[in-house]
Formats: C-alpha cells, sequence, structure tokens
C-alpha cells in the first residue's frame, strides 16, 4: 500500500479521534459545571436555588456567556410579572380617583363622633366605592410584595454562585470579566445607581399622583438611590448583570406606562389631573363673619364711630 494511500486511512481515524476529544472534553466541561451548580443550589433556599437552576439552564441551552445568561433569565422573570405590575398600575390609579371621596366620608364619620349608626353607613359608602372602583386598599401593595421575593431570590443566588462557581471567573465581558470580584473601577456600581435614580424619576409615583405620601416616597427612594453607590461598591459583578438589567426594563416600563396612548390601551385611568390633595374640610364655625370696613372716597374723611355719614356714602 502507497504511503498516500495509508495517509488517507489513518485521515478520517483523526477525524473521529479529534470529535472524540471534543466531545469528550464538552461531556467534562458541562459535568464540571453541574457539579459547580449543585455546590451552589446546595446552600440556598428553594426559590433562590430554583433562580439559579433558571439562569444555569439558560446558559447550557443558550451557550450565552454567563453575565449574557443572567440578564436573559432577568428580562424572563420581569416580563412574567409584567401582567401583574400592570394590574397593580391600574388598581393603584383606582384608588388615586377615589380618595377624594374617602376623605369625605373620613370627616363625615368625624363629625357624627363615630357614631355605631353612621359608622356602619359610612363603611357601606365605601364598600360600595371600592367596587365601583374595581380596587381595594391592599392591591398597589402587590407591587412590593411581589418584587421584594424577587430581588432576594436573585441577589442571594447570585451571590452564592459567584462564591462556588469557578466559571464566572471567565463569565463576563470587557473590563468585567470575572464576575467573582467587586468592580475596581466603580463603573458598574455607578451605571447601576444612575438607572435607578432615572427610574424613580419616571415610575416612582406612578399611579400614586394625588396621594398625600406621594413626595415622600420619592423623597426616600432618591436617598436610597445616593446610597446605592458606596453600599454596592464591594457586591461581585455578578450582582449587577441583573441590577443593570432590571433598572433598564424599569425604566422602559415606566416610560411606557406614562404613555396616554399606552396607558388608554391598558385601560389604565389617568390620574394626571389629580394634584396635591387638597386638606379635609373642617366644620365652620357658626360665628357671623368679620363686617367689611367701608373705605371713604378721596377726599372725604369721617370717624369710624358716624354711622350715618358710613351708611349714607354706601347708598
Amino acid at each position: 500500500m502507497s504511503e498516500s494511500a495509508a495517509e488517507s486511512i489513518r485521515f478520517p481515524e483523526t477525524l473521529a479521534d479529534a470529535a472524540q476529544e471534543i466531545v469528550s472534553g464538552a461531556a467534562g466541561a458541562t459535568y464540571d459545571l453541574s457539579k459547580e451548580i449543585v455546590l451552589a443550589v446546595s446552600e440556598s433556599f428553594p426559590w433562590t436555588a430554583a433562580v439559579q437552576y433558571v439562569i444555569y439552564a439558560t446558559h447550557v441551552v443558550t451557550g450565552l456567556p454567563w453575565w449574557l445568561s443572567i440578564a436573559l433569565t432577568t428580562v424572563a422573570v420581569r416580563t412574567m410579572v409584567l401582567p401583574l405590575v400592570i394590574y397593580q398600575v391600574k388598581s393603584t390609579a383606582r384608588f388615586a380617583l377615589l380618595r377624594p371621596d374617602l376623605e369625605k366620608i373620613k370627616v363625615d364619620m368625624e363629625q357624627a363622633n363615630y357614631d355605631p349608626v353612621a359608622l356602619a353607613e359610612n363603611k357601606r359608602k365605601m364598600a360600595e366605592l371600592f367596587a365601583k372602583h374595581k380596587t381595594d386598599p391592599f392591591t398597589p401593595l402587590i407591587g412590593a410584595l411581589l418584587q421584594g421575593p424577587i430581588f432576594m431570590c436573585f441577589f442571594f443566588g447570585l451571590r452564592t454562585m459567584a462564591e462556588k462557581m469557578d466559571s464566572f471567573k471567565e463569565g463576563g465581558a470587557f473590563w468585567f470579566t470575572d464576575l467573582t470580584t467587586p468592580d475596581e473601577l466603580y463603573i458598574l456600581p455607578f451605571i447601576t445607581t444612575a438607572t435607578f435614580l432615572i427610574t424613580v424619576e419616571l415610575n416612582a409615583v406612578d399611579g400614586m399622583q394625588g396621594q398625600p405620601n406621594q413626595k415622600t416616597m420619592k423623597n426616600i427612594l432618591r436617598g436610597m438611590g445616593v446610597l446605592f453607590l458606596p453600599l454596592t461598591a464591594q457586591f461581585p459583578k455578578a450582582l449587577f448583570c441583573y441590577w443593570v438589567t432590571s433598572n433598564l426594563w424599569s425604566m422602559l416600563q415606566g416610560a411606557l406606562l406614562r404613555n396616554k396612548k399606552f396607558k388608554a390601551y391598558l385601560d389604565i385611568p389617568d390620574t394626571s389631573h389629580l394634584g396635591t390633595p387638597a386638606p379635609p374640610p373642617t366644620i365652620t364655625s357658626s360665628k357671623p363673619p368679620a363686617r367689611k370696613a367701608i373705605t371713604p372716597p378721596p377726599g372725604v374723611s369721617f370717624n369710624p364711630g358716624d354711622s350715618k355719614k358710613a351708611r349714607r356714602l354706601v347708598h
């Protein structure tokens, strides 16, 4: 057999060996990765472990680097809860519209000294108002009750993954290649703080127009945003892949929910006409109003006690 023929026979064998090495290497990498995720979820609560598994599945199925897998998972979760957010915004806007009527009922109850009969009647009126506007005092709290657990699951899940998974050390890009260490340039903490403050200005008071705690809530969130930079500067970069993505999503969501056409399409009540709520009415005094002072025309003078001259001037 010629040398060229022998080489042609060995060539497919060489390709097969190379393919086998590639498959074995990929299998080994997947095996190592699976060991990493098992180690991470073993120290997490069930809901946190669920988020970790979703991030891991996104990374394995799509082949994206870790930072993009985290961002894509964040977008997926925020998209899933979007219907509940829209429902909350609707309910909050409706609650803002009925607040003036609730204030009137509250004043009526105070004027009646909380008489049992009047109290029962006013409670009935309040129930009718809530039924008419299809809302209740607790629905506006859905956002806090929903976003809080999601944030905590991502926070603790990503922090544990950054500690336990060596593959995170090369899972970033640009200047944040190592997702397990803080950003020494402070770029990611700064971007997170800036996007959070923009989010506050866009939609922190969305649906809260006309409510007395509107300005207070916004100022509290502004203060939190300012403290965000120094408090998060030492967190691993993996966390900022979630925070920045979530803040950008909130900015887009807030801009859309402030758009009149988009709000009309979603049937969200318009509350832009509601300003700062007026103080509740008080019980008027039975004392007659003071008489208005009479000003004489130029060139005429008289004593304040001269009522006859005053009457002649008036007539």
